[in-house]
This record gives C-alpha cells, structure tokens and sequence, in this order.
C-alpha cells in the first residue's frame, strides 16, 4: 500500500521472468493499479501463462537450449583441464512484442 499512495511511483517493471511478471501484474490490478495505462510489465522467458495474461505483456525468448549446451561444453572443458577459470557469456534473446497494442492505446489516451 506504500507503494500505491506514494507520490514517486514507477511506471515499468521488467519482471524475472512471466509468473513473476503475472504475480506484479494481477497485485496491481488488486490494488487499483492499472496495467498497462499506469504501471507497463515486461517478462522475460515466454511461459504459457504469460500468454494468457489480458491485456498480454511483452515478454523475451531465449534459447535454454543453447544455454544448456555452452554449459555442458564449459563443464566439459573444466574437468579436461582442471582450469575453472570464471567467463561470462552473453546470449541474445529476441523480444515477444506481445500487448504492446495496449501500451500504444494507453499513451494515446490522456491521463485523468
């Protein structure tokens, strides 16, 4: 409730991943907080249930299986060598526009 009477609101929230983004929506919606017109939610990893959300939220896909490759090959390459040298990879993932209709709607729509 401190975070609905506040005066210094956030307007987006990029969740962990889609049930925590369904979890921030449906609290919002629970507290009056409008989504997507006064708090915009983005998940990440395209899960079903983030696909049965209305209005629906942007979302990522990412490739796991890519991921789960490159660790069994850095597993692999720890136990041949004995080196367990820290390396940090980055992979791409594309974003799932998904429910960016509602968000355009929202915009266009002046604030009360």
């Amino acid at each position: 409730t401190q975070w609905r009477s506040s005066s210094e609101r956030p307007s987006a929230l990029i969740a962990l991943e889609d049930n925590c983004a369904v979890a921030v929506a449906t609290c919002a919606r629970e507290m009056g907080i409008a989504s997507p017109e006064e708090l915009r939610v983005a998940g990440f990893d395209n899960l079903m249930i983030g696909q049965a959300m209305r209005p629906p939220f942007p979302t990522t896909v990412s490739d796991f299986a890519r991921a789960g490759a490159m660790a069994v090959d850095l597993i692999n390459r720890q136990l041949r060598t004995g080196n367990a040298d820290t390396r940090v990879y980055v992979l791409p993932v594309e974003l799932l526009p998904r429910g960016l209709e509602a968000i355009a709607e929202a915009d266009a729509v002046p604030a009360t």
